[in-house]
């Protein structure tokens, strides 16, 4: 895991590119001047080189506009903003991009801001084509308090000599995003239950009195967790009270594992791995491979690449084999849009060979690529691109990993559509880290539910991994735990307690006159008590109710 750069102070930034606006309640108005460049270049100007509107290639409408004679990298088509926003309100922004001049080329959706020093921030950032036409989307919010006397939205970065073409672009105002993600969550998270009670001869009993309590969720709500888990009685029962899945912060990555060759480690990980099994708590596997170079061992890096494909395969069968049919998930090959080393010892087709090898050894566990700044910055159509290289070169990719390290106030409509965008591939989707750090334990939990409510709230989202939960023992301390030193629940640890409770059913009531109890339920497991008319022992019964089309019918059979 690593930690992405930390966006400007005043600036909550994030960026994505998808291939559909599905922001929810997203607002439709249009805030740029003359967006799609039916009008020229009226209401744009540009930031070195040449602006001028063109016929071909467009995306939309009958005009797109291009920045030629671009001497520097910083140069392409802007247009001034600061008269169109207001401060504490959160903007999306959109641009459709391509180059000319070269094959690919690196371009940026940047918002330069001057309030008495310069800042330029990257709102989305991709590898950008000449053959098509490719959508960088982010969004900022000044905050309170904030008074700059510029603000200015340009596209730059391609190279000198490469022409940057743009057409639509959108800048609009988020929308109230609560009630359409509690409106989501009620549709996508629930399901009727109709629970018919019978007796010994199939006849209906009328009046039976039910008491339903939900036991697991169907969503992952999870966590990473540490040696802790064996070491310290008091994080063990807080991890087992509080989440239902677990993922080992350390202690299945290669260099925990074997950090000297041939010397292998397994024990914390058994340790840990028993602990979760015995509770029924299924676990990811993090991670087969680190692409980071400052995360490879050095005995690693030493080896000749005939070498290095052998103690890559004994990895795969050592760690694979051992937790084959035990661990759920895989991530195969940790951060390969930031790091890169596999592939540059060995050629790009080793990150798909990993793929391809740990699925002959755990045919059952599911496989995932695992990344940042996918959700909490600006690389999805990066991460997106990966994927589907991935897929083409026969990696079984069997679903996506967005870690979700926040660095500043995340922006809930934003979220939703870089979720929107993974999920569109058709793989499941995981937040597989999630935390976010501040001081002020109240800010931290109102930013904790709006990231929680709007993931939850996705109907592509399978599951969210909480990075740790502890102040004893949370990679980014005190300021981003559920829970304080001394384990008091702090305001954002017991925000988490109220959603679990929140998203959680429990009913209770007296099967009318066609013998049932209807209702509607989070989707899940649960425990049935069933007390006969009249009283008399009351009988327990496990139901499950999982995501499908009409209600579930379920019939109880009183002995």
């Amino acid at each position: 895991m690593s930690k992405p750069l930390v966006a400007a102070v005043t600036l909550a930034i994030c960026g994505i590119c998808p291939a559909q606006d599905n922001f929810g309640s997203q607002s439709t108005d249009n805030l740029l001047q003359n967006p799609g460049f039916e009008l020229g270049t009226v209401g744009w100007y540009p930031l070195g080189g040449q602006l001028y509107p063109v016929s071909d290639p467009v995306k939309q409408g009958g005009l797109a506009a291009k920045c030629s004679l671009r001497t520097q990298t910083w140069m392409g088509p802007a247009q001034d903003i600061l008269p169109l926003v207001q401060v504490d309100r959160d903007y999306l922004l959109s641009a459709w991009v391509r180059v000319s001049g070269a094959n690919s080329a690196r371009v940026n959706l940047t918002l330069k801001k001057v309030e008495g020093s310069t800042t330029w921030t990257h709102l989305a950032s991709a590898d950008v084509g000449n053959l098509g036409w490719t959508k960088l989307l982010g969004g900022f919010k000044l905050t309170a308090g904030s008074n700059p006397s510029e603000l200015t939205i340009y596209l730059e970065g391609p190279p000198s000599g490469v022409d940057l073409l743009v057409d639509y672009c959108e800048l609009s105002e988020a929308g109230d995003w609560r009630a359409a993600a509690d409106a989501r969550i009620e549709k996508f998270r629930k399901r009727g239950l109709e629970l018919k009670v019978v007796d010994n001869n199939g006849a209906k009993v009328v009046g039976a009195n039910i008491e339903l309590n939900q036991q697991r969720h169907h969503f992952g709500f999870g966590t990473a967790i540490s040696e802790l888990l064996v070491s310290d009685p008091t994080y063990r029962q807080f991890f087992l009270d509080t989440f239902e899945w677990a993922v080992f912060e350390n202690q299945t990555k290669w260099s925990w594992n074997e950090a000297q060759q041939g010397q292998l480690d397994y024990a914390a990980a058994d340790l840990m791995f028993a602990i979760c099994e015995q509770n029924q708590i299924p676990v990811r596997g993090h991670c087969g491979f680190w692409a980071v170079e400052q995360f490879v061992q050095s005995w690693v890096k030493q080896l000749d690449n005939a070498a290095l494909v052998q103690a890559m395969m004994n990895r795969i069968s050592s760690v694979g084999g051992r937790y084959a049919g035990k661990f759920e998930h895989w991530d195969v090959n940790n951060e390969m849009l930031h790091g890169s080393w596999y592939g540059d010892r060995l050629g790009k087709a080793a990150g798909a060979e990993m793929f391809k090898e740990f699925r002959k050894v755990d045919p059952a566990a599911r496989l995932f690529v695992n990344d940042y700044s996918v959700v909490s910055g600006g690389r999805t159509a990066d991460y997106l691109q990966q994927i589907a290289d991935l897929v083409a070169a026969g990696a079984a990719v069997g679903g996506i990993g967005a870690q979700c390290h926040f660095w500043s106030e995340p922006i809930p409509t934003l979220i939703y559509a870089r979720l929107d965008q993974l999920a569109a591939t058709g793989l499941p989707v995981w937040v597989t880290e999630f935390d976010v750090a501040d001081p002020d334990q109240y800010q931290r939990a109102d930013q904790l539910e709006s990231f929680y409510r709007i993931a939850f709230s996705h109907p592509g989202v399978d599951g969210i991994m909480m990075w740790g939960f502890w102040a004893g023992a949370h990679w980014r301390g005190a300021d981003a735990a559920l829970v304080n030193l001394d384990w008091t629940i702090n305001a954002a640890g017991q925000r988490y307690l109220d959603l679990m409770d929140e998203w959680s059913t429990a009913a209770a009531g007296l099967t009318g006159a066609n013998g049932r109890f209807d209702l509607r339920a989070f989707h899940g497991e649960f425990d049935v008590l069933v007390t006969p008319p009249g009283g008399g022992a009351a009988q327990q019964f496990a139901v499950q109710l999982k995501p499908g089309n009409g209600p579930k019918r379920v019939v109880l059979h009183l002995q």
